[in-house]
């Protein structure tokens, strides 16, 4: 099971900015995951991001401020993010929930 953790913004676009090329981006806008989790068999879990940089202490201590808002904030809260992030990881929070199970008999249920 896939959960798309962090999207790219609407005006995103993946390209490679040392070609020119003449073909549409491959990868547009929200469809592109930025921080991923792949939940696999039992407690399996990876991490998936797109950047180093985002671990960095740099990252964590960085002010952040609006375009559109003079107002600035000593810190982001990118430091909280990553370690709900990790949490999730090291599966101290629930991804998925187990159900009960039952066979059902051939022809029990009619078809839509």
């Amino acid at each position: 099971m896939e959960l798309k953790v962090l999207l790219a913004s609407p005006s995103t676009y993946s390209a490679n900015p040392k070609t020119k090329s003449l073909n549409a981006p491959m990868l547009i806008g929200s469809t592109i995951p930025l921080v991923t989790t792949v939940h696999a068999r039992g407690t399996v879990r990876i991490l998936i991001s797109g950047s180093l940089s985002m671990f960095s202490d740099r990252f964590f201590g960085s002010e952040v401020q609006k375009a559109s808002n003079s107002t600035r904030h000593e810190k982001s809260g990118h430091e909280q993010f990553l370690f709900e992030y990790e949490r999730l990881g090291y599966t101290s929070v629930s991804l998925t929930r187990q159900i009960p199970l039952r066979p059902l008999e051939m022809n029990s249920i009619p078809p839509p």
